[in-house]
């Protein structure tokens, strides 16, 4: 069974949704998160192992990385930094394959099933653009991606052409710059048939599927206030409606990109009571520690 793995440092509310939804989905999987501290309470979800375990490579990338982003440095480092991590966890472990989701992603599939949506052969994927669902068919191929991004840092004349690469860029767009889905689009178009799109619609024993890019991009199915129109079965399928088709498809994963999917991200639980009560519980962790510390700095 394939393992599911996340990296998330810190104490975010809907992280104990995505973790609970991911069980409910995929019970059989083995799950995995990546993290420090503030993952403490989850430990009955997924398996916790210190993120700073995997960081070495990560911390060679701090080193040389230079911003070309509109977004802060510390954004765009650590989105880079995760696949490095993840190689580096892979190979402690050593495992060839994982599903690799990152922590705003709802899954609503075993994952054995949703990978029968993955092209055959595929080291990597990429819904749209980037990598929040990534199924890592070879780790070497992962391991290449993070030698692609340390060379590109680190190599002669590499950070004069991304900074050539930027300005192009600026010339078109207002925000944004040099991301990982840069580099996945660049690794791809130099490595054809290792990085595949699982974004589009796929025909199935059981249907149409499809893995989401984003659930405020309509991806030709069907909007209700800005967000992609879902149901949500009995059987806890996630279901969309084609706009120009009206043909309902399955999807594998729900991605609450940006601060207001994030805050519906709940209503979207397959296990909604359970997922209020986990919530609830490691709400009442934060707010217990913290007043412990408020209590330690008076003192």
């Amino acid at each position: 069974m394939l393992p599911i793995v996340f990296i998330h440092t810190g104490t975010s509310f809907y992280l104990p949704t995505t973790l609970l939804q991911a069980a409910h989905a995929s019970p059989r999987s083995d799950r995995f998160l990546l993290g420090d501290w503030g993952s403490l309470a989850l430990g009955r979800v997924v398996r916790r192992e210190p993120l700073a375990d995997y960081w070495k490579d990560a911390r060679k990338l701090a080193r040389v990385f230079v911003n070309f982003s509109s977004n802060s440095a510390g954004f765009e480092l650590i989105c880079l930094q995760r696949w490095l991590a993840l190689a580096a966890w892979m190979r402690a472990h050593r495992l060839d394959e994982c599903l690799y989701l990152d922590s705003d992603v709802m899954l609503y599939s075993d994952v054995e099933e949703a990978r029968r949506s993955v092209p055959a052969g595929a080291g990597l994927t990429v819904s749209g653009i980037s990598g929040h669902t990534n199924f890592v068919g070879k780790a070497a191929v992962l391991e290449a991606f993070g030698a692609f991004i340390l060379d590109q840092y680190t190599r002669p004349g590499g950070i004069a052409e991304l900074e050539e690469r930027y300005h192009l860029f600026c010339q078109t767009h207002s925000a944004g710059g040099i991301s990982d889905m840069s580099f996945f689009t660049w690794f791809r178009e130099a490595n054809p048939g290792l990085v595949a799109d699982i974004s589009q619609v796929v025909e199935g024993l059981a249907g149409p599927t499809a893995f989401d890019i984003t659930m405020d991009y309509h991806q030709g199915m069907a909007l209700q206030e800005g967000l992609k129109d879902i149901e949500i079965t009995p059987q806890g399928h996630a279901l969309a409606t084609e706009h120009d088709t009206g043909r309902r498809v399955r999807m594998h994963t729900l991605h609450f990109q940006g601060a207001r999917p994030k805050q519906v991200l709940a209503r979207y639980a397959t296990t909604p009571a359970l997922a209020r009560h986990t919530l609830e519980r490691q709400n009442a962790r934060i707010a217990l520690g913290y007043r412990a510390w408020q209590r330690l700095r008076r003192s």
